[in-house]
């Protein structure tokens, strides 16, 4: 806070002073003629003496008038126009402008004014400082944490790749180690008769059923293989303009024999204005597949298959709803995830959901899955619809 300094003649106490004197100068000039031209009146007639006064008044107002016209040059001066330089040196510090400085060449309130704005625009100048100072500090910090967490990122990526391919290596190790332990004893088994020379006669029907076995086995094997390389291989897809209803009917005429045997009841409900979708027919009819398979395998004793088709904005879209015994709330989250399955050992290496939810994802679509213990599951697939419009 600026002190007021009390021993110093105020711009107020100035103006005031200024005016009383300018009234006192005008009171005595009318005064003194007055009196300078009574003193003479008798000399003068009534006209003389009226004409007189009017003189003295005339000669009064001109000298107000002159006065007043100093003392509007002097407040211009005085008050005025350093009151114009405050208001322009205001508004250019409110904009920011804080490295000029105010020079006014007054000891009244003005001047102590000027010096406050300039003390104002010290402190503004100096909280910038800081501010910039702080601000690059912190600048500095959030860059330094930005590597940092960039750093930690790929770290757990590489760990969760690492995690991922100990988790490929257990799974691919124990799916074909069983078949190639039955072959092996199978195998060992086959010596070991071929080795009993002593028997006149070798039971060739035992041959056949361990061959067979020997050969189921491997062909399991195979089909590991295949489907590990089927998850992990990316093939090219070729696009072109699908009906989504006629994959369904190829796909529910291959089922047809699983659904007889399972004594599953097939509902379709599938729409006959459905738009064009743009895929891979081969692609999306292995994903469908995928899921027709996992609602079949999940009603055991038998049950309704329920699939729709439809079209909303711009999808066409396929529902599955099976009345199986549903899907676990805690399996819910991983269900697409490579090698999770709750089926039993040698039951499935569990990459057909995940296979079917890569090609749903490159075909930019989406898959959303409802399910409620006891009641079934239901999958809800949406694909975009092609450019080519609606099937004619």
């Amino acid at each position: 806070m600026i002190p007021i300094r009390e021993s110093r003649v105020t711009l107020a106490r100035k103006l005031i002073l200024y005016c009383l004197a300018v009234a006192l100068f005008y009171l005595i000039i009318n005064l003194g003629f007055s009196i300078y031209w009574l003193t003479r009146a008798h000399n003068l007639s009534a006209d003389e003496f009226n004409q007189k006064i009017l003189g003295v008044y005339l000669l009064a107002s001109l000298a107000g008038i002159a006065l007043a016209y100093g003392l509007g040059k002097w407040m211009a001066k005085r008050i005025f126009f350093p009151l114009k330089h405050l208001t322009l040196y205001a508004e250019k510090l409110s904009a920011g402008h804080t490295g000029e400085k105010l020079v006014l060449d007054s000891s009244d309130e003005i001047g102590e004014l000027s010096q406050g704005l300039n003390k104002i625009s010290d402190y503004v100048q100096n909280l910038q400082s800081q501010f910039s100072n702080k601000f690059l500090s912190m600048h500095e910090d959030l860059q330094r944490a930005l590597e940092e967490l960039s750093r930690q990122e790929q770290e757990l990526i590489k760990s969760a790749k690492l995690s991922s391919m100990g988790k490929l290596a257990a799974s691919v190790a124990h799916e074909i180690n069983n078949p190639l332990t039955g072959i092996r004893t199978l195998a060992k088994i086959l010596l070991d008769k071929l080795q009993e020379h002593d028997k006149p006669e070798v039971d060739l029907e035992d041959f056949r059923k361990y061959l067979f076995l020997i050969e189921t086995e491997a062909t399991r094997c195979g089909t590991i293989v295949k489907n590990l390389l089927s998850f992990a291989r990316q093939d090219r897809m070729k696009m072109e303009p699908l009906d989504l209803n006629q994959i369904l009917e190829r796909c529910l005429s291959l089922m047809e024999y699983n659904f007889k045997v399972q004594k599953i009841n097939l509902r379709k409900e599938l729409s006959n204005s459905l738009p064009l979708i743009s895929g891979d027919f081969s692609q999306i009819q292995q994903s469908l597949m995928a899921i027709l398979i996992n609602a079949s395998e999940a009603m055991i004793r038998g049950g309704q298959l329920t699939v729709r088709t439809g079209a909303d904005n711009s999808f066409a879209w396929v529902e599955i709803a099976d009345t199986g015994s549903g899907i676990p709330p805690e399996n819910l989250p991983y269900i697409f995830e490579p090698f999770f399955t709750t089926k039993g050992k040698g039951k499935g290496l569990g990459l057909g959901l995940s296979i079917a939810y890569g090609i749903i994802q490159s075909h930019q679509g989406e898959i959303e899955v409802q399910s409620e213990m006891g009641k079934g599951t239901t999958f809800n697939i949406r694909f975009p619809v092609s450019s080519k419009g609606v099937k004619n």
